[in-house]
């Protein structure tokens, strides 16, 4: 719920500008570029529980903290104390972007003791982890596609409330997610409570150009080109949702849109299961991209826009807007089977998932930050045909790109078990 709300909450706070928007995105993508490879590799030397507790606790602790913050800000409006009022003022928009970069830093860190540590102690064969990595897709995505609604009706009700009750969530859902998990360390095999050998040359460095060499090493290439689907504006970010705003697409309607594609995300997910029983891991990440480039096809109507397509319109909207539209909804199905493909690869692939998938999100923010500054460069609407016509062919190019790596590459698959009696 958190993540949909950041952004509502900083419009609230600076209602005529886009600039705090701007800067945590900015220091929120520095930060994790920066510290998801230390990261990585603290969770490769770093015992399971001990972890667990440190990134749990400082995301949620920190989500809680942003929130309060907010709440403060919202209840001195109704205050007539003006040196409270100034206070609560300055301090709100920084606490809110520090904790809020803290919680985005540390939530990568959750996702990776648990995708590329916990679960690869937990599982005997690669069948069991790709049934554990389908279903904790399903539930990000689920949680992802409910959870926008629950915000927007509490917001519309009162930001105060609204900001005490994601205060008060994240805490109740730690205390939850802290028992669940520590019943799992518990009761769970014992390679999950086992310690971790690892080798005296990895250290934690500030700058790790160790684990930049085995990144280049194990996975430059699928990692890489993974990495291209990061720097399009074929999704449901911000840029792509103003952009339909200022075709006059209502928001309920793109609303409703973000949850078709919710839908198909998990879709995708239902598919990867099935498809991989059919061929190897590698294959499967090509046929996702694969069907995510064939979706974004449609949205290519979008450039050319003939002008008896134009003419033709469903709900008040153009008919090239409804195409591009249904293209970034169907080829979610694609982009998740793509990730979960990687996400695996890095799993069963590389000596040491924590650190190579720390790197990997490195490599994604950079991605990222690159589109946004492309978007700086190609800001007019205009010009937001070049963006599209530009992100298609990175799609190609990655889609491209996997496939060589799928056909042209041996397979090295390490053992599920090797992964928790080497580290």
């Amino acid at each position: 719920m958190w993540e949909f709300a950041v952004g509502l909450l900083l419009i609230r706070l600076y209602p005529d500008s886009l600039i705090l928007s701007a800067i945590r995105g900015i220091i929120n993508s520095v930060a994790i570029i920066i510290l998801s490879p230390i990261i990585g590799r603290w969770i490769e030397r770093c015992s399971r529980l001990r972890e667990l507790k440190i990134t749990l606790f400082l995301q949620n602790g920190s989500i809680a903290v942003s929130a309060l913050f907010v709440a403060l800000y919202f209840a001195q409006i109704e205050v007539n104390n003006k040196l409270y009022q100034k206070v609560i003022s300055i301090m709100t928009p920084t606490a809110f972007i520090l904790f809020s970069t803290v919680a985005q830093v540390f939530s990568c860190g959750y996702t990776l003791v648990l995708e590329k540590d916990w679960l690869l102690a937990l599982v005997t064969d690669e069948l069991q982890l790709t049934g554990l990595n389908a279903v904790l897709r399903r539930i990000d995505l689920t949680c992802q596609t409910v959870s926008p609604f629950i915000v927007g009706i509490l917001l519309q009700y009162s930001a105060f409330i609204a900001t005490n009750v994601l205060c008060a969530w994240n805490l109740c859902s730690t205390i939850f997610e802290f028992t669940t998990l520590y019943f799992v360390y518990i009761q769970g095999p014992p390679s999950i409570r086992k310690p971790k050998a690892v080798p005296a040359e990895h250290k934690l460095k500030i700058i790790d150009v160790l684990a930049i060499k085995d990144y280049i090493k194990e996975f430059a290439l699928p990692g890489i080109s993974y990495s291209l689907v990061y720097l399009t504006v074929l999704g449901f970010d911000s840029v792509t949702v103003g952009f339909l705003s200022s075709k006059s697409v209502p928001d309920s309607f793109i609303g409703a849109v973000s949850v078709c594609a919710g839908i198909f995300g998990i879709l995708g997910t239902i598919i990867f299961q099935q498809v991989i029983k059919c061929t190897n891991l590698r294959k499967t990440g090509v046929i996702g991209l694969i069907i995510q480039m064939s979706a974004l096809t449609l949205c290519l109507f979008l450039i050319f826009e003939p002008l008896k397509l134009k003419r033709i319109q469903y709900f008040n909207i153009e008919l090239p807007i409804i195409l591009f539209i249904s293209g970034l909804v169907i080829s979610r199905s694609g982009l998740w089977m793509a990730d979960l493909s990687v996400n695996q690869l890095i799993q069963t692939e590389t000596r040491s998932p924590p650190l190579i998938g720390g790197v990997q999100n490195s490599v994604n923010i950079m991605m990222d930050l690159t589109k946004f500054i492309l978007v700086a460069f190609f800001s007019q609407l205009e010009q937001f045909k070049i963006l599209v016509i530009l992100s298609y062919s990175l799609v190609a190019l990655a889609t491209f790109c996997f496939a060589i790596y799928a056909f042209t590459r041996q397979e090295k698959t390490f053992a599920i078990s090797s992964y928790v009696t080497t580290l």
